[in-house]
């Protein structure tokens, strides 16, 4: 009896566990994929909610970016390791991610939701998967609806950044100067780079973008365009400009009005441009 008691607890304690050994975490999990391309680190959460309707919660999640090698272009999404407290949790995540994140691969193994940027063709996600596998040693099951749409191109950008300075060294520069950016995507227009991230911050999600032109006077054609004060009717908004970078946020407060410009100065080495830096009261 003792025996069946103990063999029991045994294989419990080895449910999220690597072959009764090391315990699969968001961190592993990152090392594992890492060992098939030099993935790029973004943040890490302990312990949040699943970005979907099944609100699940105490999930660890990594978000990290594709090697420079393999980003799609014109457009890049973020990706994400998720491991759940139990495979059931895993479960109800993934059926509503199934139906939200159509531009997603999303593959799932043990209690591990890998969701990869669905802008890449599939021979660049397998070797991630097979990581996972090896890893976990389970089965990786297809959690997409279908194959996702691929929405990159072979568009060449028709401007040249001073520098070579662009909207990704900007964003490092803002993510060492404000704590918790999350990035989100990236995408080159007509006459910029951009790159969205997120901020968490106590149970709410808010949204911002830095924005690269080729010149100061394109950046300030931006600002004064979209955001002349009627929009902003009881909107919080905030926009920063300097040079020939901008950066909005969904957020206003005199507190992070000086933050955000403190941070701009720092990316472009000038003087915030007062006459179009601006935020919502």
């Amino acid at each position: 009896m003792k025996k069946g008691i103990a063999f029991v607890l045994a294989a419990v304690m080895c449910l999220g566990f690597v072959g009764c050994g090391k315990e699969i975490t968001a961190e592993t999990v990152f090392d594992a994929l890492s060992k098939k391309g030099k993935l790029v680190f973004e943040i890490k959460y302990d312990s949040m909610v699943s970005d979907n309707s099944a609100q699940e919660p105490n999930v660890e999640m990594i978000v990290f970016r594709l090697p420079k090698e393999q980003r799609p272009t014109p457009g890049e999404d973020a990706c994400y390791i998720e491991v759940y407290p139990s495979r059931e949790a895993l479960e109800r995540s993934a059926e509503q991610y199934k139906q939200i994140k159509k531009i997603d691969w999303l593959y799932a193994s043990k209690n591990v939701l890998l969701r990869i940027d669905g802008n890449v063709p599939f021979d660049i996600v397998q070797p991630y998967t097979d990581a996972l596998k090896k890893l976990t040693n389970e089965e990786v099951q297809a959690r997409h609806r279908a194959e996702p749409i691929i929405r990159s191109s072979n568009r060449e950008k028709t401007f040249q950044l001073p520098g070579n300075f662009g909207a990704n060294e900007a964003f490092e520069i803002l993510k060492q100067e404000i704590g918790g950016l999350e990035f989100a995507s990236y995408v080159y227009t007509a006459n910029a780079e951009i790159v969205s991230f997120w901020l968490r911050e106590s149970g709410n999600i808010f949204c911002g973008s830095v924005l690269v032109f080729e010149s100061y006077k394109e950046a300030v054609s931006f600002a004064e365009i979209g955001y002349s004060p009627n929009p902003w009717a009881g909107i919080a908004c905030s926009i920063f400009v300097s040079d020939n970078v901008v950066i909005e946020i969904d957020r206003s407060s005199e507190a992070l009005f000086v933050q955000y410009s403190n941070a701009l100065k720092k990316i472009t080495g000038k003087p915030i441009d007062m006459e179009f830096s601006k935020r919502s009261e």
